[in-house]
């Protein structure tokens, strides 16, 4: 079984068609969505992670933005997990159009919807993204929650690969990819557009479009949070600030 894991807005359809696109073996997606919290009925929980379960066969790529806790509820002990990141400042702004566009169509339009990126950052978590893909939810804001999901998975040894090495250098991302998950890339590697493939209601996907959208105190914000979860900004994609 092979899984593309990502927090919310971080690349995983885009990783996705770049592989599936790529490779000799034919690829289906099955999109483990669907947990939206809280649920208080146990029954109806384990109802959902047995569908999970009985959904991924094969050759498919599953994507899931489960946290480790949820995922090991419905996972294979043995799963292979390729986990896309992104550069926490472009995810936050990505995620904040998304839940206020009435296109979003879920709960998540309704209760997190908010005025301002400043707004959206500092806000307690409501309920949808609290329950929302984490199993035993702690964080208080959805940087924490970003921090939380990221630090966590990178605990379980899993490997990673950035939203940002699409564009700057996909033959080394797609080799990266398909070696860790096992198939075999053929030919000369055809990039796959944010547009052109499945994401769902994709924006600009530009590297650094946080400038155009975050304060100096917002990304003090954010990059406080980072460093609290001891994750190292360099990984993350562009580790300037708006200063430098």
């Amino acid at each position: 079984m092979r899984y593309v894991v990502s927090h919310e807005r971080s690349g995983t359809h885009r990783t996705i068609d770049n592989i599936a696109a790529n490779v000799a073996e034919s690829i289906d997606l099955w999109n483990l969505g669907g947990w939206r919290g809280p649920y208080h009925d146990p029954a109806c929980r384990e109802h959902r992670f047995n569908r999970w379960g009985e959904n991924a066969r094969g050759k498919a790529l599953v994507k899931t933005h489960a946290d480790p806790a949820l995922f090991s509820r419905f996972a294979p002990p043995d799963a292979c997990v390729l986990y896309v990141v992104r550069d926490p400042r472009d995810a936050m702004v990505s995620w904040w159009h998304y839940l206020n566009d009435p296109r979003a169509g879920h709960r998540g339009g309704i209760d997190h919807a908010c005025p301002s990126v400043a707004d959206f950052l500092r806000r307690p978590c409501s309920e949808f993204l609290r329950h929302s893909y984490a199993l035993n939810p702690t964080f208080r804001n959805v940087v924490e929650r970003w921090a939380h999901h990221v630090s966590a998975w990178r605990c379980r040894g899993v490997s990673f690969v950035r939203f940002e090495d699409w564009d700057r250098d996909h033959a080394m991302a797609l080799a990266k990819c398909t070696a860790v998950l096992g198939l075999t890339s053929v030919g000369t590697p055809q990039p796959v557009g944010l547009h052109d493939g499945n994401a769902v209601m994709p924006r600009e996907g530009i590297i650094g479009d946080w400038r155009n959208h975050l304060t100096d105190a917002d990304e003090a914000f954010i990059r406080e949070i980072v460093s609290r979860y001891q994750l190292q900004w360099t990984l993350w994609g562009d580790a300037s600030s708006k200063a430098s």
